[in-house]
């Protein structure tokens, strides 16, 4: 199989125009939200079941429908992956910073995300928690 390069020449001000172009045509409704979690239980953490049975009570709470699942155990941490039919929610664990980061990239027009903060800061008792919502 030949490879092909394909150089894409314009000048930013074009780029971004093509850009919204091509975002009006697709008008989705894409959500991407990064919720940071501080103070949290070491060993809850270092937990792959209890880490995944809290991502799957977050994940049937908001009615997301789960495709497939990936875990990675690291010797600190974990990485947990839902393939949702809407895109993904991930979670990634430092057990020795306290720390878990999730990452919710979503179409679903119905996803909630108040109560999607609720939940994790419920299943995870952070004492302290960061949102952000990324608007493309």
């Amino acid at each position: 199989m030949k490879r092909r390069r394909v150089n894409l020449k314009c000048t930013l001000t074009e780029y971004n125009g093509l850009y919204e172009k091509q975002k009006k045509k697709a008008e989705t409704n894409l959500e991407h939200t990064v919720i940071q979690l501080f103070g949290v239980d070491r060993n809850l953490l270092d937990s792959e079941e209890r880490c995944r049975e809290k991502g799957r009570k977050v994940t049937e709470s908001l009615g997301l429908i789960v495709w497939k699942e990936f875990v990675h155990k690291f010797s600190l941490g974990i990485s947990i992956i839902f393939v949702i039919s809407e895109s993904h929610l991930s979670i990634h664990t430092w057990p020795e910073y306290n720390y878990v980061h999730f990452d919710v990239i979503t179409c679903l027009k119905s996803a909630n995300l108040q109560k999607m903060v609720e939940l994790i800061e419920y299943e995870f008792q952070p004492e302290f928690i960061s949102v952000i919502k990324l608007i493309y």
